[in-house]
C-alpha cells in the first residue's frame, strides 16, 4: 500500500476547504490521517469554533477505525440508528 504523502494531504485539505467554501458552510477544520490513525495534516479556518479540529480529527479517526468513509459511516447511522450508540 502507498504512503500518504503531506503534499496528498495537504492537497485533500485545499480541496475540502475549497468545496466547504462553494457550499458557503461556516469555518471548519479538516484533519487528514494516515491509515494508523496518525495525523498527517490539519488546518483550522480562521473563525472556525475551538472544537471544529477535535470533531474532524474524530470523524477522520473513527472512519480509519471502521475503514469506511465518513460519509459511508452517516449513511450507515441513518438506516440503523442503534450504530453510533455505546
Amino acid at each position: 500500500m502507498s504512503r500518504l504523502t503531506l503534499k496528498q494531504a495537504n492537497t485533500i485539505i485545499e480541496k475540502a476547504l475549497a468545496k466547504a467554501r462553494e457550499m458557503k458552510i461556516k469555518p471548519l477544520g479538516v484533519v487528514v490521517l494516515d491509515d494508523s490513525g496518525n495525523i498527517v495534516s490539519a488546518q483550522r479556518e480562521d473563525g472556525a469554533s475551538m472544537f471544529r479540529l477535535d470533531v474532524a480529527k474524530g470523524k477522520a479517526w473513527g472512519a480509519v477505525a471502521m475503514g469506511a468513509s465518513s460519509k459511508a459511516l452517516a449513511n450507515r447511522a441513518k438506516g440503523n440508528p442503534n450504530f453510533f450508540m455505546t
